[in-house]
């Protein structure tokens, strides 16, 4: 049930149940019929009040952290959603490039060395893809070299951050791209 409420909001819909005891549950999925938008809201669950449905509107928006490091990974994800964004963590860069196609998140944050194709490959091809090109990008490195920001931002990102994390740096970031 949890996996099917990640997944069901991560389409960008919504899922609730209804019980009663000696009776049984009844689960109810509402998906969008469109897909949505980096720019509009992900849909949150609704609330339950004298039986009816109400629909919150309060939105939070989509990031996709392409993060190989599971510390690293953990702690972006952790802050990011503890600051109300809806966070999904990915691993490899190739598989991150067509889902992030599909999801239209509204800043990707991702690593530079990564396993396979790395962060600049997966910027630059955002960059040039219709669909992706206007997405919000930060990019993080372990290496901390002159050439590694003009590299970043050559290749399309918008800003770009030196590992290890500062936390409020990483908040501080994503809350000026996302304004």
């Amino acid at each position: 049930l949890a996996l099917t409420k990640q997944l069901v909001e991560l389409h960008g819909g919504w899922i609730g149940v209804q019980s009663k005891v000696g009776v049984g549950s009844t689960f109810t999925v509402r998906l969008p019929s469109l897909p949505l938008s980096s720019e509009e809201a992900v849909a949150t669950p609704p609330t339950l009040a004298e039986n009816k449905l109400i629909q919150p509107t309060t939105v939070k928006k989509r990031i996709v952290v392409i993060e190989d490091h599971e510390e690293s990974a953990t702690l972006i994800c952790d802050l990011l959603t503890t600051a109300g964004y809806q966070v999904i963590w990915m691993i490899e860069g190739v598989t991150a490039v067509k889902q992030i196609e599909i999801l239209l998140p509204a800043l990707v944050i991702t690593d530079i060395q990564l396993p396979g194709i790395n962060g600049l490959e997966i910027i630059r091809h955002l960059r040039q893809h219709p669909v992706t090109r206007r997405v919000k990008i930060l990019a993080l490195t372990a290496k901390a070299l002159p050439d590694d920001r003009e590299d970043c931002l050559q290749a399309g990102a918008h800003r770009y951050l030196a590992k290890p994390i500062q936390p409020e740096q990483l908040v501080d970031e994503v809350i000026e791209l996302l304004k």
